[in-house]
């Protein structure tokens, strides 16, 4: 696009000056305002035009560059034909045809001679004075655009002029620079796409090579050759060794056919069941596996739990002597609270509710006993009896009562020399005990009688020296006087002698060998004091007190009055 390198860029139109900018590749935002697009326009375009432009033939080459150039006179123009001058009526109401260098306020304010001045002033003239040229810029004035003939204005309608701010204020279109990558880049890239390509290609033949080799026949091992050499390299990936069968596993034909016992399944791993990375990995790493079967694994616990429990009730059922047990048993020390296999197998087997088969019931016995011996060794015994396996429980499930019962005689058998010298000891107490009780009774009763046996004889004294009678009284009579209450007469001797030792050592009776109506007995006769007037606790003791100080004699009564 020719632009004139005079010209003044805020009279020019935004679409203009967004066209000029794309044509000089000056790139500016789609929502850039006229300041903007005319701030680009100086900056980018104008040193361009400026430094394409021929130098100025009307310039006086004498001149000063700082002296403004002056117009040329019409005698020096030249006679070629000028264009007719483009007369733009702007208005003051459209704010796209403002002028960005004056104020509105200031656009609002003239008066209407200036507006007349304006009207006379030729376009050109007022082009060139609303311009203001860069520094260092000779001052030349800029020839109007060829657009409408001479004479004629040019006139928008308002629809006109919307139209035009609309389509200022469209993002312009940006023109597309040619790349400044260098075509080797562009090769590299290329090259290493296929590459890529390539190498995703050989790769999933290499798998697809691995799942036709399959598995390695049981019992073979894949005889690995060594890969040094690039053909080596390129035969394993063309022709793969077959995988080594999986563990418990039976392959034939490159296939995993199954497992070698009914205690497995085959399992494939999660890689093969997802059809992407089924195919993107080899086999060997996505290759089945024989796991044990769950289901069989489940019913052999519950029927290890099933067996120690039979077993451990047996043994506390023979412990509490509710079970007899078997006439033959292993020499054990729990010997005698094992029970065959072939029992407790049948028996265990008539309580499965499930249908389950001979064979599968021996091979879930088998994988219980195998859990049990492995698992939990301390819980069941297997013991041997010539051709013959018994089973015993560890421990015994009993009753709370049989359980405190067998402690109990456990305990006491542990404990028994302890425990005999602990009651022969319990014992020796207790008679020392009682004896030491009985023979301070027996003192308090010698007591008791001694002072009858002194009362007596002094109301005897007393009534010999009042009526003449004899003062001494025979032992057996006061024995039989004293003890009328007790009739055995081994009794009688125990209590009554104390009583004699005691009566004896006192001075005041004398003892001796007299007549008693004509019999010789063995007497007491009182020495010491009689009292002058004897009370009746004297003459004779009352029954309320001598059944007082006779509390301690079994069977003790009131006593008679003491006489002759």
């Amino acid at each position: 696009m020719d632009v004139d390198p005079q010209v003044d860029a805020a009279t020019l139109r935004v679409v203009d000056l967004r066209r000029i900018l794309q044509s000089h590749r000056v790139s500016v935002p789609s929502t850039a305002r006229k300041a903007t697009l005319v701030e680009a326009f100086e900056k980018h375009v104008r040193p361009a035009l400026l430094g394409a432009a021929p130098a100025d033939e009307h310039r006086d080459p004498g001149a000063s560059s700082d002296a403004p150039t002056e117009p040329p006179a019409a005698a020096d123009l030249p006679l070629t034909p000028q264009p007719p001058a483009m007369d733009i009526r702007f208005s003051d109401d459209n704010p796209f045809q403002r002028d960005s260098v004056s104020p509105p306020s200031a656009k609002k304010s003239r008066s209407p001679t200036e507006g007349a001045v304006k009207k006379a002033t030729p376009p050109s003239a007022r082009r060139s004075t609303r311009r203001t040229s860069p520094k260092n810029e000779p001052a030349t004035p800029s020839p109007a655009w060829p657009t409408t003939p001479a004479g004629q204005v040019r006139r928008r309608t308002p629809q006109q002029a919307r139209q035009l701010a609309m389509r200022s204020e469209r993002p312009a279109p940006v023109a597309h620079t040619p790349s400044s990558a260098p075509p080797a880049r562009a090769l590299r890239w290329t090259v290493l796409r296929w590459l890529i390509w390539a190498a995703a290609l050989v790769w999933f033949w290499y798998c697809w090579q691995t799942r036709q080799a399959g598995y390695c026949t049981s019992g073979t091992v894949p005889l690995h050759a060594p890969r040094r050499t690039p053909s080596d390299v390129w035969t394993a990936m063309v022709s793969p060794d077959c995988v080594p069968c999986p563990e418990h596993g039976v392959c034939a034909g490159g296939r995993l056919t199954g497992c070698t016992s009914t205690d497995y399944v085959v399992s494939e791993p999660w890689q093969a069941r997802v059809p992407v990375v089924a195919q993107a990995l080899p086999l060997s790493l996505r290759k089945a596996q024989c796991v044990p079967d769950t289901f069989k694994l489940v019913l052999a616990s519950e029927l290890a739990d099933a067996l120690v429990g039979y077993l451990a009730h047996w043994h506390g059922q023979v412990r509490c002597q509710r079970a007899t047990a078997y006439p033959v048993t292993p020499s054990h020390a729990l010997g005698a609270y094992a029970v065959p296999e072939v029992s407790v197998k049948e028996t265990l087997f008539s309580r499965i509710t499930e249908s389950i088969d001979a064979p599968t019931y021996e091979a879930i016995w088998a994988l219980a006993l195998e859990g049990l011996q492995t698992h939990a060794p301390d819980e069941m015994l297997i013991l041997t009896h010539g051709r013959t396996r018994w089973l015993v429980a560890t421990h015994a499930s009993m009753p709370v009562s049989c359980r405190l019962r067998l402690l109990v005689r456990d305990w006491a058998w542990r404990n028994r020399l302890r425990g005999a010298l602990l009651l022969c000891g319990l014992v020796a107490v207790f008679v020392a005990y009682k004896r030491i009780q009985q023979r301070r009774r027996r003192l308090q009763q010698t007591a008791v009688y001694a002072r009858e046996v002194f009362q007596r004889l002094q109301a005897q004294a007393a009534q010999a020296e009042r009526e003449g009678t004899p003062r001494e009284l025979p032992v057996l009579h006061l024995r039989d006087t004293v003890l009328e209450f007790e009739s055995r007469p081994h009794v009688r001797q125990r209590l009554w002698a104390p009583v004699i030792r005691v009566v004896q050592q006192n001075a005041n009776v004398r003892s001796r060998q007299a007549q008693w109506h004509g019999e010789w007995q063995h007497v007491w006769e009182w020495m010491g004091m009689v009292p002058s007037t004897p009370t009746h606790d004297t003459a004779a003791p009352s029954p309320s007190s001598d059944a007082d100080e006779r509390g301690a004699r079994p069977g003790a009564g009131p006593s008679t009055p003491a006489g002759p």
